[in-house]
Parts: C-alpha cells; sequence; structure tokens
C-alpha cells in the first residue's frame, strides 16, 4: 500500500490516543485554579486541583472571542460535597459578584479550609445577552474513536481549598 502512513495518521487522529483524557470548556478557560490537567492520560475520575491560598485570585479567559474593553463579568462560588464515591453536588452559595470589569478576582471573602468548592463565570457583553455560566465536560478513558469515552459533567469548575 503506497501511503500507508496516511492510513495510520487518519485512524489516530481520528481516534485519539487510547486512554486519552481532556476537558471541554464553556464561556471561559480557566487559568486559575486550572480545570484541566495537561498532558495526563485520564482513566479516572476528575481530581479537583488544591488552590494554594483561602482568598484566592481568579483568573479566566472568554473561549470563543478575545476579551472586549466593555465586557463585564459575573462569579459565583457554591460549596460543593460529594453525593457519592464519583459525583459532586452543588451545596449553598458563599460568594457572588457581578459587573466585573476584569478577567480576573480576588475574593473579599476567606473560604474555609480543606473544603471543596464550584466557581463560576459568565459574561455580560454591550449587544449580547448575557452568557449561560461557564461549564466544563472531563473527558476520560477515550479509546479508538471515541466508542469507550466516560464523561463527567460539571455544572460549574470545582477546586479545593489548602489544609490551612
Amino acid at each position: 500500500m503506497k501511503h500507508w502512513w496516511l492510513v495510520t495518521l487518519s485512524i489516530f487522529g481520528l481516534s485519539g490516543c487510547v486512554g486519552y483524557g481532556g476537558v471541554f470548556h464553556e464561556t471561559v478557560y480557566t487559568v486559575y485554579p486550572q480545570a484541566e490537567q495537561p498532558g495526563r492520560f485520564a482513566t479516572d475520575s476528575y481530581r479537583p486541583p488544591v488552590i494554594n491560598s483561602l482568598k484566592p485570585t481568579f483568573r479566566w479567559r472568554p473561549v470563543n472571542e478575545p476579551q472586549g474593553p466593555d465586557d463585564r463579568y459575573d462569579i459565583l462560588i457554591h460549596e460543593a460535597y460529594r453525593n457519592s464515591t464519583v459525583e459532586w453536588a452543588i451545596g449553598r452559595e458563599v460568594y457572588y459578584r457581578l459587573g466585573l470589569d476584569a478577567s480576573e478576582h480576588t475574593l473579599e471573602i476567606q473560604l474555609e479550609p480543606n473544603r471543596a468548592y464550584y466557581w463560576a463565570v459568565r459574561i455580560r457583553r454591550d449587544e449580547k445577552p448575557t452568557s449561560e455560566w461557564s461549564r466544563f465536560v472531563y473527558l476520560r478513558g477515550c479509546t479508538f474513536l471515541g466508542s469507550a469515552c466516560s464523561t463527567e459533567d460539571f455544572p460549574f469548575f470545582l477546586f479545593i481549598t489548602p489544609a490551612r
């Protein structure tokens, strides 16, 4: 076969690698804390990042369009807890700010140590409706042509605070 390398490349290009995992973002990409785990073969359930502060500075950037001069952001934080060995549930709202003019925000409150939280951002643009709250889908264990992918669909981004 004259173009065996093209056929091989096409198969691997369509299928990805065995054990591939990744994150699909909607609305914004997380900059800190990061939702994705680059270079990791995702075969286990999603492990949220442990951040380094109880008053963190969150950073993000829009997915589809560059940040405009009149863009405004809303940020929301909820407690999170495990309702099974693989699922995280949304608890009470602990923080909400709207109309932020930068794509980063330092919390004005201190979070509880060693606790899980969800955070989300939405974008307000002048001539467009307010976006949906940010969310992501975590892919793990994808094989040939995505036939055996497992997903975890998160309503918001998840993180854990440090012990102290």
